[in-house]
């Protein structure tokens, strides 16, 4: 492109947007002004919102991913911990419970079966993962 060509070039992007500048000082002018240019505002307006949407969805999506990766992350390292706690041969169950306050709904421990009493301490210690993750 020769040197003068893009001189009138930014000359007329000049002009274009002082001229823009001052009909934008109104809304209603604005939009005659650019529909005097050819311009479809509506639609171009209808296009952006869309657009704004369609980026707040894709950032929503992601943060729901990342939440989703945590939590299992936070169930993997709740389940390591139990396995690691039901390993150790002099520990009971009630003390662990006691120890953790664990609230339960129903008193008869004796009941549980080991996969109940195992899922209950991973949901457990699944909670106390998050919830120091939360403070930070």
């Amino acid at each position: 492109m020769k040197p003068e060509n893009k001189d009138a070039k930014l000359s007329l992007l000049r002009l274009k947007l002082e001229l823009a500048n001052d009909v934008s000082k109104d809304i209603e002018s604005a939009k005659n002004y650019l529909k005097e240019e050819g311009l479809n505002v509506e639609k171009t307006i209808a296009d952006g919102l869309q657009r704004i949407k369609q980026i707040q969805m894709r950032v929503n999506a992601s943060k729901t991913s990342k939440e989703m990766d945590d939590i299992e992350k936070s169930k993997q390292e709740a389940i390591e911990w139990v396995d690691r706690l039901l390993a150790e041969k002099n520990i009971s169950m009630s003390e662990l419970l006691e120890k953790e306050e664990v609230v339960m709904s129903f008193r008869n421990l004796e009941h549980l079966s080991e996969d109940d009493k195992r899922s209950l301490l991973i949901k457990h210690f699944m909670l106390k993962i998050n919830e120091g993750k939360n403070k930070k």
